[in-house]
């Protein structure tokens, strides 16, 4: 059960949702939509990278952030959930909306909670995934036009989940794994680079050590 909870925040089922998604808006002539759209989703997947490299090159050193990799799973889903249900609630009923918004922010805190009960994140991975994801759609909600929109059918939206529930076992797209190794392989590279580095000496003449002989010694001591 909880698989198939994730699997409605893995990378596969969410790319089929923003494309039909981005699909129906530009059939629909909303393209400045579209691009508002598309820029959230760059944004999301672009943070969500950056933040597991770099988070996987800084837990040898950083431990104590309790971040191993945030979540993609949870960031994408914010991001594509919300932003279908601002625009599913477009010129709806302030009841719909309000419906609408409850059962987008169902499916991401499932998301999220199947994560963590499956030992895929901890809490910390979990909590920096929905920054990333609230990053995006605040992006997509500063972007896209104020004015009236077509409003968006749910149709489409149920045949892109249709299908996406039937491809994705078929083929999961397990990013953490290899954005670790990608992690692990600048470490090294940043570890050799360091050892590598020639010491620098310091260029300046060392003095000779004086050792003071019997005369010298008693010359001090009569001065004294």
């Amino acid at each position: 059960m909880l698989r198939l909870i994730t699997d409605f925040g893995d990378v596969a089922f969410l790319a089929c949702i923003a494309a039909v998604l981005l699909t129906r808006l530009l059939w629909l002539r909303q393209t400045p939509v579209a691009v508002a759209f598309a820029l959230a989703i760059v944004l999301c997947s672009g943070i969500t990278v950056l933040g597991k490299i770099a988070f996987h090159f800084s837990d040898a050193y950083f431990p104590f952030l309790g971040v191993r990799s945030p979540s993609g799973h949870v960031s994408l889903s914010t991001t594509v959930y919300g932003c279908c249900a601002i625009l599913l609630g477009t010129d709806k009923e302030r009841w719909m909306r309000i419906v609408i918004w409850v059962v987008s922010a169902a499916f991401i805190a499932a998301v999220a909670l199947s994560r963590v009960l499956l030992h895929a994140h901890t809490s910390g991975d979990v909590a920096i995934g929905l920054l990333f994801g609230a990053c995006s759609l605040v992006l997509f909600s500063y972007c896209r036009p104020r004015g009236p929109l077509l409003p968006l059918t749910w149709q489409p939206l149920a045949a892109a989940v249709l299908v996406a529930a039937i491809l994705v076992p078929l083929g999961r797209f397990e990013s953490g794994a290899m954005l670790a190794k990608v992690a692990h392989q600048v470490r090294l590279m940043l570890q050799d680079r360091v050892l590598s580095r020639p010491v620098e000496h310091d260029a300046r003449p060392v003095e000779p050590l004086t050792v003071p002989t019997e005369t010298s010694a008693s010359r001090m001591s009569g001065s004294t």
